[in-house]
């Protein structure tokens, strides 16, 4: 269900558009709050919407309705228009794809786990997962040792390409974000290393597609094997 809020010079109109757009069932995850006089978008998360009044719909609020969610959108998607930030200590881009679906892009210089942490932090969202591909000028991965419960690290120097990127977000006890990301490693040589990726400073750049998913995927301490597990 997406719940748009139109605000406009005509507060009437905009309020009755509100009430036409608001029921409207489309396959797109989240609300979004559009902005008509300059077509700006920004992606909430999902909330219960009550019954809809019986007057959403009339032929009027149905021609509105298309040509708000359907102007210069893809077929079956409401376009976002400008929805990308750089808000807090991330210098990280990012824009909302419909369906859950979002593109992110990491900056030179950015720390690539920090940013994504920091982005499902201020959008509130408890699990999903990741895909990419990009480039760093210093990268830390590691393997894990189950017998000795603990991470065997190394540093990469850059140029390093990101061949692969892989991984999924949950929250952790504080309820805080928990990025767990794999990553193939490319190195001058041509030849890859791989592991559990730590920190990788982004340059030039790092291109990711995240889906998130509804819920939250809570992740906690198994002490007897060392690592924080998923609870399901």
């Amino acid at each position: 269900m997406v719940q748009v809020e139109v605000r406009t010079v005509r507060p009437r109109a905009g309020a009755w558009i509100e009430t036409a757009i608001r029921w409207y069932p489309t396959h797109l995850e989240g609300v979004a709050i559009f902005n008509i006089a300059n077509r700006d978008v920004k992606e909430r998360r999902p909330r219960a919407a009550p019954q809809a009044p019986p007057h959403a719909f009339t032929s009027l609020g149905v021609a509105m309705l298309s040509s708000v969610l359907n102007s210069n959108a893809p077929s079956g998607h409401a376009k976002n228009w400008h929805n990308e930030s750089r808000k807090g200590d991330s210098t990280m881009k990012y824009r909302a794809m419909g369906d859950g679906y979002w593109a992110l892009q990491a900056l030179p210089g950015e720390e690539l786990v920090a940013g994504l942490t920091a982005f499902l932090n201020e959008m509130k969202i408890g699990a999903g997962y990741f895909t990419g591909i990009g480039a760093a000028s210093e990268a830390e991965i590691g393997h894990f040792d189950p017998r000795a419960k603990q991470y065997h690290k190394k540093t990469f120097p850059g140029p390093v390409e990101i061949i692969s990127l892989n991984g999924n977000a949950s929250r952790v006890e504080d309820g805080q974000a928990f990025v767990h990301l794999h990553a193939a490693l490319g190195l001058k040589d041509m030849s890859v290393r791989a592991g559990h990726l730590f920190r990788a400073v982004i340059e030039p750049t790092c291109e990711v597609t995240f889906r998130a998913l509804e819920g939250t995927i809570e992740r906690r301490l198994v002490p007897e094997l060392g690592l924080k597990l998923w609870q399901i």
